[in-house]
């Protein structure tokens, strides 16, 4: 039974890594403000990397220095609360590759159970912290247009302003892997409670049977 509960960790925490990847990152619904209707948006990394082309050397032209500053001068409203999800998300993810090690090398249930929690808490909080960011864009408190500076030149530059301008953003949520992370912690926090409680349940009723009678010697 000990291997087994060490095996569903395992599994499990490693089930983390696939679903960020496969499942959908981000939902948006984008619309013109002069219309009432417009464009959904479902981004996945396996998207990005396979359908759309995306190349490392790609993302390290776009994490300049001047853009990420850029974009947090943007976002300076909900720069804080965008900086606590963006650490709990790393913690949730950091405590998959804890749990899995963890339950490699010992399995102790107080630390595997600890550990469960603390991946659900820090999800949660991601997941919280990122709502409330993103409604600072759905209500018009932060405008998009900023993200278009003046390092676009010629017509991308003008087009992306006008573009910007009239553009607003309906829905902006996590998607599908934000929910399978949670799932996934509950489960972890679940079968170890299940677990810790059949495990002490058995010990107690070991412990109530009377020990076999010595038998005399003739």
């Amino acid at each position: 039974m000990k291997i087994v509960y060490r095996i569903v960790h395992i599994i499990l925490a490693a089930a983390v890594f696939p679903a960020i990847y496969f499942l959908q990152l981000i939902y948006a619904e984008i619309s013109p403000t002069f219309m009432d209707y417009g464009m959904k948006f479902e981004i996945s990394l396996y998207n990005l990397f396979t359908q759309m082309g995306l190349k490392f050397e790609t993302i390290k032209k776009l994490m300049t220095r001047d853009n990420i500053s850029v974009f947090w001068e943007v976002f300076a409203p909900v720069k804080v609360k965008l900086t606590i999800s963006i650490i709990f998300f790393c913690l949730a993810v950091l405590t998959a590759v804890f749990i899995i090690i963890a339950a490699i090398v010992k399995g102790n249930r107080k630390v595997l159970l600890t550990a469960s929690a603390a991946g659900l808490v820090f999800t949660i909080v991601f997941m919280a912290f990122f709502a409330s960011s993103a409604k600072a864009l759905t209500t018009g408190q932060i405008n998009i247009v900023g993200l278009f500076t003046s390092d676009w030149e010629g017509i991308l530059g003008l087009i992306g302003m006008t573009l910007g301008s009239v553009i607003s953003i309906d829905t902006l949520q996590l998607g599908g892997f934000a929910n399978a992370i949670l799932i996934i912690y509950i489960c972890l926090t679940v079968w170890n409670v299940i677990y810790i409680a059949t495990d002490y349940g058995l010990e107690q009723e070991g412990a109530k049977q009377p020990a076999p009678a010595k038998k005399k010697k003739k």
